[in-house]
């Protein structure tokens, strides 16, 4: 192994960050993920158990890492004692232990700043590969893989409607790299086509996210931001989407039905939510009849038919089988209906912790991004996907590893940090701040660079 590392070390780095990149870049193609999750599950598995590779694992954000994932695992394991059909919970329980090892991997591999500086270019290339196909798609009707545009929904290269929601929760680390170490002609032509695609997509949930995004990042920046600035960014969007609700008519379709909602009433506004007011309603009505650990974990779409109301449009009467409803298209609610109480609690528990763990990189340069990202991940009026989906799974766990090891303790290796000057392992405190500081340094050192360089170009 050592003779391999040296000969050909361009090759392991290759190889690492090799699953941690497919698992974005092969999102698009269906199950196929699931290899390179698998992949990193091996990765994780056997950094977890030989134990030179575990003693070189960031030790608190690990233990960070899995103190979340059990806000949420535990939820659905106890949710089995009263699940409609328990078997499909026990898999589920099994299966998504998948994804707390798939994490392992990106805690390990990327605890070395500059291995993460290198990430997020190769993140950034991929959705600009997937604007520019959708865009594509927009115009011609069909993108380079050949799936056709319904003229309503924008799919790009993906088979169904899943592009916007990863490309919201990958834009703020995206564009805060590109705000750092791009021209400003580049971030600004990138946050353009990736406003069209979300905008033309038609996925309201994710109109919803964006808007959210905008508010938090207004809070937060809120000193930072110039009156001009605010009124500019207004105005851009503003004309955007004007201009879009006039050339598009997918997009005016999904806006004017959306509008019937300012009608109040329930048929106007089961309308323009897709007809989610019944779906809601049998939502509920599970959470009222167990409420403690729910009707089990990926069992709502089988005991839809045993609490829907009377009269709800999705029950037929053929086969229970026939239900078209997989989930309640809203977070809060299916992990109140499918863990009860027990997962909500985890739900507050986990997000608790994040927010605390934030707190320590307020100064990193990437802190505004990740809180972005968190905040629009747990959301929990978000209404696009099943929380406990493969899919969403697969995306959130990726991010929440990623981004934890954006921490300042991450690139600390457990086990081999220096001795003080009275021989002891230095305080976590003061390994904290030592590293906040180096990576601080390091990142301002390229982000400098870089304006030299536009600099240089400018003047020539």
């Amino acid at each position: 192994m050592t003779c391999v590392r040296r000969a050909h070390p361009q090759l392991i780095e290759v190889l690492g960050a090799a699953p941690i990149l497919l698992s974005i870049a092969l999102l698009p193609i269906g199950r196929t993920v699931e290899i390179s999750t698998a992949l990193s599950a091996l990765l994780g598995l056997g950094v977890l158990l030989h134990p030179r590779f575990r003693a070189q694992l960031p030790l608190a954000t690990v233990k960070h890492y899995t103190r979340v994932f059990l806000c949420f695992w535990l939820p659905i394991a106890t949710s089995l004692s009263q699940a409609f059909k328990p078997e499909l919970t026990a898999i589920a329980a099994l299966e998504y232990l998948r994804f707390y090892f798939a994490g392992l991997w990106p805690l390990y591999w990327l605890r070395c700043p500059q291995r993460r500086e290198q990430l997020w270019p190769i993140i950034c290339l991929i959705l600009m590969l997937w604007l520019l196909d959708s865009l594509w798609q927009w115009r011609h009707g069909v993108d380079l893989l050949g799936r056709t545009y319904n003229g309503v929904r924008l799919t790009g290269p993906f088979k169904d409607y899943k592009l916007p929601i990863v490309l919201i929760l990958l834009l703020p680390m995206c564009l805060s790299w590109l705000y750092h170490k791009t021209h400003h002609w580049l971030l600004g032509s990138f946050t353009l086509m990736a406003l069209l695609v979300i905008a033309l997509s038609g996925q309201r949930a994710v109109w919803l996210d964006a808007c959210i995004a905008l508010i938090v990042l207004g809070i937060l920046c809120r000193r930072k931001l110039r009156t001009m600035h605010v009124l500019g960014i207004l105005l851009a969007v503003t004309l955007t989407l004007s201009g879009l609700y006039q050339i598009s008519s997918g997009f005016k379709q999904r806006v004017d039905r959306t509008a019937l909602a300012l009608h109040f009433d329930y048929q106007a506004i089961n309308t323009a939510s897709a007809y989610r007011l019944p779906i809601w309603a049998t939502g509920l009505n599970m959470v009222a009849n167990h409420p403690l650990t729910g009707v089990g974990t990926k069992n709502f779409r089988h005991a839809y038919v045993d609490y829907a109301l009377p009269n709800d449009p999705f029950v037929q009467e053929a086969s229970p089988n026939a239900i078209s409803v997989h989930h309640p298209h809203a977070f809060l609610l299916e992990i109140a209906a499918e863990t009860g109480l027990i997962g909500l609690l985890g739900y507050c528990l986990a997000s608790l912790l994040l927010i605390r763990q934030l707190k320590k990189c307020v100064a990193t340069p990437y802190f505004l991004a990740t809180v972005t990202t968190l905040t629009m991940a747990l959301l929990p009026i978000n209404m696009h996907t099943a929380f406990y989906g493969s899919f969403y799974s697969q995306l959130l766990w990726w991010l929440i590893a990623v981004l934890l090891t954006h921490l300042p303790s991450t690139t600390i290796l457990h086990g081999n940090a220096p001795l003080t000057a009275n021989g002891s392992k230095p305080s976590f405190a003061s390994v904290t701040e030592t590293d906040q500081g180096q990576h601080q340094r390091h990142f301002d050192q390229d982000a400098d660079h870089g304006r030299q360089r536009r600099s240089g170009r400018q003047a020539e």
